[in-house]
């Protein structure tokens, strides 16, 4: 039997519908701290499309999720749905695209596979949580524990580092780096967009802009 843990942030009907036809799978709806698919406790799986990987390369997103990916105690990897052809309309050249990609298997170490739509992403993690299976739940491609710690570390310093603002706790600071992705991102963010964080307010929002300015 597969438990799959859906992030509540992820909704795509094509995927729920492959899991829901499986009699072997169930579905569970959470807010997971990395990943968009957790597969019972060794298959962590973040879901891209195209147009995802765009967005998050020029505003940075990429690499923080990527380095929650690494860190985790269980074998994940990244799904890049849609085809080569999407390219064109995002203002993004293959290349940039290409190297990201390329970082993400060499320093990262995190696998990626390809699929061309919804249906086949589900099939994709379905098949890929039996091939872990298989192998005993082990994580297959192991990182360097010096990586994950520096990792962690970083991590740490941002929230402390955003600790500092008005009405920014631990709980808060996480959400902030999980909607954003970098400091950087956070410090540039307008206050329309730091009110619609889950616990920050108009005023609170109001008061982190002024410091940030």
């Amino acid at each position: 039997m597969f438990t799959i843990k859906i992030d509540n942030r992820e909704c795509n009907e094509i995927l729920l519908r492959v899991f829901k036809n499986k009699k072997d799978t169930t579905i569970q709806f959470c807010r997971l701290q990395a990943g968009g698919y957790q597969v019972n406790d060794y298959l962590l799986v973040e879901r891209k499309t195209i147009t995802d990987l765009s967005a998050s390369i020029k505003d940075g997103r990429l690499f923080q999720q990527a380095g929650k990916l690494a860190s985790v105690p269980m074998q994940s990897m990244i799904i890049l749905e849609g085809t080569s052809s999407m390219v064109q309309s995002l203002g993004l050249t293959w290349e940039a695209i290409q190297g990201a990609l390329v970082t993400l298997s060499l320093v990262f170490k995190i696998p990626l596979l390809r699929s061309r739509n919804p249906e086949e992403t589900a099939r994709l993690i379905l098949y890929a949580a039996r091939q872990v299976q298989s192998y005993g739940y082990k994580q297959l491609y192991p990182r360097p524990f010096p990586y994950a710690r520096r990792l962690k570390d970083k991590y740490k310093r941002q929230i402390h580092v955003l600790q500092g603002l008005p009405g920014i706790g631990p709980a808060r600071a996480s959400l902030l780096l999980d909607k954003f992705g970098t400091l950087k991102a956070i410090f540039n963010s307008s206050v329309h967009e730091l009110e619609q964080i889950s616990g920050i307010g108009r005023n609170t929002a109001r008061q982190i802009n002024r410091i940030i300015e």
